[in-house]
């Protein structure tokens, strides 16, 4: 009740209201000089800032598989949690651990300044882990794509990515084609890829690929054997009854006809 009557008890014009606001302002301004003089704490904001607006971003421009928003949640998910080591070759916990730290230690800190670049180009950049391929990169999408409803490679226009992947090392394909024929090799290297003009692995494909057959083991192509399947006496029996009973009418015709 007291508290009531005082703010009641206060005068309403615009002094009161220039005073609110510099009070406002110098707590402010006391907040921003703590932050600041203690470079830790800086450092902390502004990653922390970092990461909620890339969730936030990502959520809102990727989606799922039937086309809802992806959101912040499951964005922070994403970088975060440790999925498990899949049968197609994910990563361990130490290794997950160790990009979990590159995404918050490498690519976070600089991606303030990658928005702002890319922004006025209408295109924004994502980090993403490749576990089967053991390694991440740097994608950058057009808002454009986007907007027209393309996803993945389609809506995408720069990769610099560091992964596992298998280059055929064999003879050259007829010009313009930049390819070989295999065998491949299989190597772990950073390269750039430029989906809407057909680059992939560059330099390593186009310019480099002697070298990269010259260091690195080819790849042993192993074909696997399939037992044969177990076979299904209930089916033989029924097919072996319907050839009895095709049989017996074809007898039947035969002496029809004869006679």
């Amino acid at each position: 009740m007291h508290a009531l009557t005082a703010i009641t008890a206060l005068p309403i014009g615009g002094s009161s209201l220039a005073a609110v606001a510099t009070a406002g302002g110098s707590s402010l301004a006391a907040v921003a000089s703590a932050v600041a003089s203690q470079p830790p704490l800086l450092a902390s904001v502004y990653l922390a800032s970092s990461v909620a607006t890339y969730c936030v971003r990502r959520g809102l421009i990727h989606s799922r598989s039937d086309g809802s928003p992806l959101g912040p949640a499951e964005v922070l998910r994403r970088h975060l949690q440790h999925d498990g080591e899949s049968k197609a070759g994910g990563w361990g916990k130490a290794v997950h651990l160790l990009h979990v730290f590159l995404w918050l230690a490498v690519f976070q800190p600089l991606y303030p300044l990658l928005e702002l670049v890319l922004r006025p180009f209408d295109l924004a950049a994502f980090y993403f882990y490749y576990p089967r391929a053991n390694g991440a990169g740097l994608v950058v999408d057009s808002l454009a794509r986007r907007r027209a409803g393309l996803r993945g490679t389609k809506a995408q226009v720069f990769r610099l990515d560091w992964h596992r992947f298998e280059l055929n090392v064999g003879e050259r394909y007829p010009s313009p084609n930049p390819g070989r024929h295999k065998p491949s090799v299989r190597c772990n290297l950073p390269h750039v890829d430029l989906p809407q003009r057909n680059v992939r692995h560059w330099p390593w494909r186009q310019h480099l690929n002697d070298w990269v057959a010259a260091t690195h083991e080819p790849v042993v192509q192993t074909h696997e054997l399939r037992p044969d399947p177990k076979p299904n006496f209930l089916k033989l029996r029924k097919r072996r009854l319907l050839n009895f009973v095709r049989g017996a009418r074809s007898s039947e015709q035969a002496r029809a006809r004869v006679a």
